[in-house]
C-alpha cells in the first residue's frame, strides 16, 4: 500500500522486483482508516477499500516495548462475509512504514 502525492492510495499485491499481480488506485474518499483504539500492547491501524464487492484490509503493528519489528498483514472478505476468505502477512522486516502516521491525512 503506497501513500501517493494528491490524496490517492495504491494497493499492489505481488512478489518484490515483479510485476505486480493485482493493482488498485484509490482516492481518499474511497479509502476507510481505522486508527489503532488506545487498548492493548500493540499499536494497530487498518485501512480498508472496496473492488468488485471485495473489501480488502490492510493491517500494521507493531508492539509497544519495540521489542519487534513492525508486522503487515492483508485480509479479504467476500461481499456479506465478516470472515476473511483469505489473509496474507507481509514477510519480516518488509514493512516500511506504520499506517498510524496516516491518521491526518485522512481527516
Amino acid at each position: 500500500m503506497c501513500d501517493l502525492a494528491g490524496g490517492a492510495f495504491l494497493y499492489s499485491y505481488g512478489k518484490p522486483g515483479q510485476t505486480p499481480e493485482f493493482e488498485l488506485f484509490r482516492e481518499k474518499s474511497e479509502v476507510a482508516y481505522t486508527p489503532w483504539n488506545g487498548i492493548g500492547s500493540a499499536f494497530r491501524a487498518r485501512l480498508g477499500f472496496e473492488n468488485a464487492g471485495y473489501r480488502y484490509e490492510v493491517a500494521w503493528s507493531v508492539l509497544k516495548d519495540g521489542g519487534a519489528p513492525a508486522e503487515g498483514f492483508l485480509d479479504i472478505f467476500e461481499p456479506g462475509n465478516d470472515s476473511p476468505v483469505a489473509s496474507r502477512e507481509c514477510a519480516a522486516g518488509t514493512v516500511e512504514s506504520r499506517l498510524d502516521d496516516l491518521s491526518e491525512r485522512l481527516d
